[in-house]
């Protein structure tokens, strides 16, 4: 059997690397990582867009590193900052999240649940910005863009970028189905 290294094979791997931690951590450090690749997410976007903006703005003087959205320089700092930022608020992060227990198979399917919404997040979240694209102020068409190339040849990239709204948008949908359907008596 002959395996061909692809980005699809890429994102299948590095997708159950995600989901097999996040049964390592259990559900609520799952539901942590959820809520930390959001606010590293955003947080890397704009800290990227504002050097940008300083250096597409400074004096020439300044101008050692060329800066564009689709700058390799600027995309490696978006995606390092993100992960920074993510094991950071993770780990160290100064909140808990407090889910009821239920029973093994359901804390399985949740467990599952959210560690592929974790991995959706995570990974297309890594895409939009290798593309040069921003959560933020949006970005170049993938025509344009350094991951081109990977776009066309890998079903699952494209599928990622394409729908890279829907994977940002499911936690904040499967948080309020949550909500919703917990007991009210836990609120006391």
């Amino acid at each position: 059997m002959q395996i061909n290294l692809t980005w699809d094979l890429f994102i299948i791997v590095f997708f159950l690397i995600i989901l097999s931690y996040s049964f390592i951590i259990g559900k609520s450090n799952t539901i942590k990582l959820v809520l930390a690749s959001y606010i590293s997410l955003l947080a890397a976007d704009a800290i990227g867009n504002m050097v940008n903006s300083f250096f597409m703005t400074a004096n020439p003087v300044i101008d050692i590193v060329t800066f564009s959205p689709e700058s390799p320089a600027l995309i490696i700092m978006k995606i390092a900052i993100f992960v920074f930022f993510m094991v950071v608020i993770a780990v160290k992060g100064a909140f808990e999240i407090s889910m009821p227990q239920e029973d093994a198979a359901m804390e399985f399917l949740l467990t599952f649940f959210f560690g592929a919404l974790s991995a959706g997040l995570i990974i297309s979240g890594v895409l939009v910005f290798a593309s040069g694209s921003s959560f933020i102020m949006g970005g170049a068409p993938i025509s344009e863009s350094h991951i081109a190339n990977m776009y066309d040849s890998s079903y699952l990239v494209k599928i990622m970028i394409m729908n890279y709204n829907v994977w940002f948008a499911l936690p904040v949908f499967a948080f309020i189905v949550m909500s919703l359907m917990g007991d009210s008596d836990d609120l006391n």
